[in-house]
C-alpha cells in the first residue's frame, strides 16, 4: 500500500471519529494531522529535547507535531511514574510551539513558506483555494484547540485497539474469508 493511500486512510478515520463524536474540528487540520501521523509512522522522537532542525520554523513545527502525537497517541508513556514532565507539560509545549510556528510564518511569510510549498505534505493541501492562509491557520488552530485534536487522536487510538481486539478473536480461516470479502467490497 502506498504512503498517500495510508495518509488518506488516517484522514478518513479521523474525520469519521470527528463526525461520530461531534467534535466539530477543522477538516484542514485533520488532513494535516493525518500527514504528520504518516510522517512519523517509522520513527517518532520520544523527547522534545531530541528534536534538532535546521530552521527556527521547523523546530517550532516539529516540537508541536511531536507533542501532539505523544499526547494523543502515547498518553500512557507520558503518564508513567517518575517522569520529570507531565502530559500537561507536553500540551503546553505543543500549544506554544504551534503558536510560535504560526507567528514565525506570519512574520517571515515568504522565505520559509516558499521553501515548504514544494514538500509533499504541503502539496497534499493544494486543493485549498488559498494554501498559504490555510497553512498558517492550521498552526493557529492547533495551538488554540490542541486538547481537542489530542482527544481526537486518543479516540482514534482507542478505536484501533478495539478493532484489533475484535480481529484477534476471529479464527485464522474466518479472518482470511473476512479479508477477501472486504477486498471485494472495496475494490468493486
Amino acid at each position: 500500500m502506498d504512503l498517500e493511500r495510508i495518509g488518506r486512510i488516517f484522514e478518513e478515520d479521523l474525520n469519521f471519529i470527528n463526525k461520530k463524536e461531534n467534535l466539530l474540528l477543522n477538516p484542514d487540520v485533520i488532513r494535516y494531522i493525518s500527514l504528520i501521523m504518516l510522517n512519523y509512522t517509522k520513527n517518532i522522537p520520544l523527547y522534545i529535547i531530541d528534536i534538532k532542525e535546521n530552521s527556527t520554523y521547523k523546530t517550532f513545527k516539529t516540537k508541536g507535531d511531536v507533542s501532539l502525537l505523544l499526547v494523543g497517541l502515547f498518553t500512557e508513556w507520558l503518564n508513567r511514574t517518575n517522569r520529570p514532565l507531565t502530559e500537561n507539560n507536553y500540551i503546553q509545549t505543543g500549544k506554544q510551539n504551534y503558536e510560535n510556528a504560526y507567528f514565525y510564518l506570519d512574520l517571515n511569510y515568504g522565505k520559509e513558506l516558499r521553501a515548504e510549498i514544494g514538500k509533499e505534505y504541503v502539496n497534499y493541501l493544494k486543493n485549498q483555494k488559498d494554501i498559504i492562509n490555510t497553512y498558517l491557520e492550521i498552526f493557529k488552530e492547533i495551538s488554540e484547540y490542541f486538547e481537542g485534536y489530542a482527544y481526537l487522536l486518543k479516540k482514534f487510538r482507542h478505536e484501533k485497539e478495539q478493532n484489533s481486539e475484535f480481529f484477534n478473536q476471529i479464527p485464522a480461516g474466518r479472518l482470511i474469508e473476512l479479508e477477501n470479502l472486504l477486498f471485494k467490497i472495496f475494490n468493486s
